[in-house]
């Protein structure tokens, strides 16, 4: 529970691709990851520190099954719409996110691959050094470009 002196205060943020708008906490800083925490003393009396939009999804959903990770569909970490959470297992949660979180930086490299790849050989090195992965994503990069066709342009 939080505690009981502080009242939460919340901003309605639009979503172009949620129905409902993210609700976003306004008197809490974030984390430096994004979430926004509460700290609050549980059944013995202990201080701990947990995610507000973990308390939102079971208060509202049900238990976090062991295993788990509450995901936010509109990728705002702050946000604690229930509408806009749901559970996935780790694993799942992991590939989700990573997508979403690199989604921008494929394309920029691709873009610069495009650009560059018939002025002068573009290596995987390369293009993972630019665009901050390894040397064998950027060989793979290459490879699924090649494979769908762009370098026959």
């Amino acid at each position: 529970m939080p505690n009981p002196l502080r009242t939460l205060r919340f901003q309605r943020l639009p979503h172009p691709a949620m129905r409902q708008p993210c609700i976003i906490p306004i008197n809490i800083a974030p984390t430096k990851q994004g979430y926004v925490q509460l700290k609050r003393r549980d059944d013995e009396g202990r201080g701990k520190t947990e995610n507000l939009h973990r308390i939102v999804y079971r208060s509202r959903k049900g238990p976090i099954p062991p295993g788990w990770e509450v995901d936010h569909i509109c990728n705002r970490r702050a946000c604690c719409n229930a509408e806009h959470l749901r559970c996935l297992q780790r694993l799942d949660h992991l590939r989700v996110t990573n997508r979403q979180r690199n989604a921008g930086r494929l394309e920029e490299a691709r873009c610069y691959w495009e650009a560059h790849r018939h002025s002068r050989h573009v290596t995987g090195a390369e293009m993972g050094e630019r665009f901050g992965a390894s040397q064998t994503t950027g060989n793979r990069w290459i490879r699924i470009w090649k494979a769908e066709g762009c370098d026959s342009l």
